[in-house]
């Protein structure tokens, strides 16, 4: 079932008065908003869904605090987009083997997931198709205490990135057996009155080797490459879409050709509401090349809250709000043909 964007229509009928020019001095040409076509794979029972990752052929989505006790009574949920439905769910609430306090899950390498407790040193990695087949999925890796305030990625089982604010030269460490390689810079002046301005996340593609890291305070999207032990910046790219906006935007997707950001459009007066209103969510996607030029806008007809991508494809999921929770498709290979 497609569907088209009937408000994003009536935006273009009128010429668009709210056309916005890309903040990145490379492009200045005005690119106006365009609606943009999604087809329905599922709904997501749940109050808040929170994690949520594409890996090229599953999705996988995570219920906040398990707000919505189902059968399984379990956190992480995977769904099949061919089959449209959800194929298995793992990881139970608990202090128990295998079970976590506070899940928190990543992409990891293909189709398969690391999974690890904010509350306690325990960490694994799920395979999804051992999931789907109901074999015992978690594969355990060492207990490890958090370093101060420090995100970290695993790589491969015997290799993991990590990003600490407190660290004096460089934010980045890849540490690969017994190497530790520090790397990569600030994309933030370091020069703060509080260092949880320089927070940031971070996430790692292995079908592009490509390292993203979205610092929490600003608009900017920094891309490392992969080679072998070394990892090099390709891209320092600014998002903003207006010199006000401030914090990263609420959404981000790097696919095989496309960085992708979900955000209001400040140029037509869209802007965050107070509070947990779902209706506010922003429904502006910002389509830029991996050098971040920006190519197109696209307009969704509803609100939406989570966006996922790979860099094997130029699909793109979505989790929106019209009246429940619901897991949508982008084909935006197709839609970047269409003119």
């Amino acid at each position: 079932m497609k569907r088209i964007s009937l408000a994003a229509i009536a935006v273009v009928s009128v010429a668009l008065t709210a056309s916005l020019t890309c903040c990145n001095k490379a492009n200045s040409a005005k690119i106006e908003s365009e609606p943009i076509e999604y087809e329905f794979i599922d709904t997501v029972i749940s109050s808040f869904p929170a994690d949520f990752v594409y890996t090229g052929k599953y999705v996988v989505w995570t219920d906040w605090m398990n707000s919505f006790y189902t059968s399984t009574g379990n956190l992480i949920h995977i769904v099949d987009p061919e089959l449209k439905k959800e194929v298995a769910s793992v990881v139970r609430q608990g202090r128990g083997p295998n079970e976590f306090l506070d899940a928190n899950m990543e992409r990891y390498n293909g189709d398969t997931i690391y999974v690890r407790d904010l509350n306690q040193p325990h960490q694994v990695l799920i395979p999804l198709e051992e999931a789907i087949a109901g074999e015992k999925p978690f594969i355990q890796l060492p207990n490890q205490e958090e370093e101060g305030m420090t995100r970290k990625i695993f790589i491969s089982r015997t290799s993991q990135v990590i990003y600490n604010y407190d660290y004096e030269d460089t934010p980045f460490r890849f540490i690969n057996g017994a190497d530790t390689i520090p790397f990569g810079k600030y994309a933030v002046s370091t020069d703060v009155d509080n260092r949880y301005k320089l927070d940031a996340g971070i996430e790692y593609d292995s079908h592009l080797k490509i390292l993203t890291c979205r610092p929490l305070s600003t608009q900017q999207v920094v891309l490392y490459k992969r080679s072998g032990n070394s990892f090099e910046l390709v891209s320092d790219i600014n998002c903003a879409v207006v010199d006000e906006r401030h914090g990263s935007a609420l959404g981000y997707a790097l696919t095989k050709d496309y960085i992708v950001t979900l955000d209001y459009d400040y140029a037509i007066g869209e802007k965050p509401a107070q509070g947990r209103d779902m209706k506010a969510l922003p429904r502006t996607l910002y389509v830029r090349d991996h050098n971040g030029k920006l190519l197109r806008i696209f307009k969704l007809d509803v609100p939406t809250l989570r966006l996922s991508g790979c860099g094997k494809d130029n699909v793109i999921y979505a989790i929106t709000a019209p009246l429940e929770f619901e897991l949508v498709r982008i084909d935006l290979g197709e839609m970047m043909k269409k003119k």
